[in-house]
């Protein structure tokens, strides 16, 4: 398609060696090149391409050679018009795609619309976090912390995040960050999570630890965290 070799033909024109450079070294084990263009020119290109009335057979066309043009192509399924069902269906089908943190978390900040379906994608998120895949389970641990730490939802997700088993650094990486965001909100009741030992050592340092940096961790929690971070590390 003539529109697949223009959308190559932009993001060569945008590429930055300098960015590329500092941005690869930010993502272990990148697996395909990355030429530096910027999230924002990728967010615009997203929104002008989803206006096409092909845009479902551009989508279905591009390459993933480069970083960018995974990026772009699941930014894409956020800004085409279309039921939440195939929205969904197209999300489900591009998560195998997702092997670094950046495409992951990217992406799932920009599905926003799964915040008006929560209920319907609850069990699809629940298999995702028995995947053999770190970046499978990362994806619906992201998702999870972006759109589920609600007051309707939190009893549940605590539930399932005790009883997680991560498959990676990087899907650890995810439930501590999670597991953070929670304390914040429900200390109390994430503080049951981060003395379980049944609960990943790992996620439960690096709980620990972004609780400590964050500015919003109430004073009062803070010599306990502390104490409790030291009890894990030395483990």
């Amino acid at each position: 398609m003539d529109v697949v070799c223009e959308i190559e033909k932009q993001l060569m024109d945008w590429a930055d060696v300098g960015y590329a450079r500092f941005s690869s070294g930010l993502i272990p084990n990148l697996s395909r090149p990355m030429l530096g263009v910027r999230l924002p020119r990728l967010r615009t290109l997203a929104r002008k391409l989803s206006l096409r009335a092909d845009v479902m057979e551009v989508l279905h066309a591009m390459p993933v050679t480069y970083f960018e043009e995974v990026m772009l192509r699941g930014m894409m399924i956020e800004y085409i018009p279309m039921d939440w069902e195939r929205r969904w269906t197209e999300i489900m089908n591009f998560v195998p795609l997702m092997d670094n943190w950046s495409i992951c978390d990217s992406c799932c900040a920009t599905y926003k619309d799964i915040a008006s379906h929560r209920s319907q994608v609850w069990l699809d998120l629940l298999k995702c976090l028995k995947s053999e895949r770190e970046f499978v389970q990362r994806f619906a641990i992201v998702v999870m912390l972006d759109y589920f730490l609600e007051e309707d939802w939190a009893e549940e997700v605590l539930k399932v995040w005790r009883t997680f088993e991560p498959r990676g650094f990087y899907a650890e990486m995810a439930m501590g960050w999670g597991l953070s965001l929670a304390f914040l909100r429900w200390p109390e009741q994430t503080m049951s999570l981060l003395r379980d030992s049944s609960v990943s050592l790992v996620c439960r340092r690096l709980a620990c630890k972004k609780i400590l940096e964050s500015f919003r961790t109430p004073q009062e929690y803070r010599s306990i965290i502390k104490s409790l971070k030291s009890e894990l590390v030395s483990r």
